[in-house]
């Protein structure tokens, strides 16, 4: 069965700059992620975000900002499950690749 869900509204003035400010923030936060990873859920919610505002902007998914705010927020939750398993060392994941 098909359903059409009404969308809940249109973004607001200024939804495309608080997208593109999360993405920044998304994208340092990646950066730090290196030193140290006790933030990794943090910057997952800020991705998830990202993610969001994104889709608010570009419901159609058209644009590539959106499709790298989903990669990126896909990457993340995958690197959280890679840096759960690991006692020791470093977990190698790909994050934020441009």
């Amino acid at each position: 069965m098909t359903v059409a869900v009404a969308r809940h509204g249109a973004p607001g003035l200024h939804a495309a700059e608080y997208a593109d400010q999360l993405g920044e923030w998304v994208t340092s936060d990646i950066e730090e992620l290196e030193q140290s990873s006790e933030m990794i859920d943090s910057t997952f919610g800020t991705a998830l975000l990202h993610m969001e505002a994104r889709c608010t902007v570009d419901p159609g998914a058209n644009e590539l900002e959106t499709w790298e705010a989903v990669v990126n927020a896909m990457q993340l939750g995958s690197a959280m499950f890679a840096v759960s398993g690991v006692s020791d060392g470093t977990a190698e994941c790909r994050v934020n690749l441009k």
